[in-house]
């Protein structure tokens, strides 16, 4: 229990998981070979860390801003408790 909440429920890693799955989301969205789930699992870590660079490197690509907040350590979203 006490794990899960200092790793699992830490507000830095609640703000990458959120960049991390806008990025997903949209990365997905715009490649149209990444239409099945065998697609979705057939890709390896290399690919996704050779997006984000990509992304990040080129601010007029879908998914920059969290590509850059990803790769950077900065300008992330904070997460905030209610």
């Amino acid at each position: 229990h006490f794990m899960h909440q200092r790793v699992y429920q830490y507000s830095s890693v609640k703000a990458y998981k959120f960049h991390l799955a806008r990025f997903m989301q949209n990365f997905f969205a715009t490649h149209d070979y990444l239409k099945s789930l065998e697609d979705y699992l057939s890709l390896s870590d290399n690919e996704i860390l050779s997006a984000l660079r990509k992304a990040a490197k080129d601010p007029s690509a879908i998914g920059h801003r969290d590509a850059d907040s990803l790769l950077r350590r900065e300008k992330r979203f904070k997460a905030v408790a209610l």
